[in-house]
């Protein structure tokens, strides 16, 4: 399976359930939040 594919169906699954993951989804799958900062040279 494509990873973005799986990380599209997460993020819905969470929206769906009050930003939860269903029990049957944690059992097969890992998620964490990535934060990233950008920076612009001015």
């Amino acid at each position: 399976m494509n990873a973005n594919t799986l990380a599209s169906f997460c993020k819905e699954q969470r929206e769906a359930n009050k930003d939860e993951i269903p029990d049957w989804l944690a059992e097969v799958v890992n998620t964490h939040d990535k934060v990233t900062v950008g920076i612009r040279k001015g």
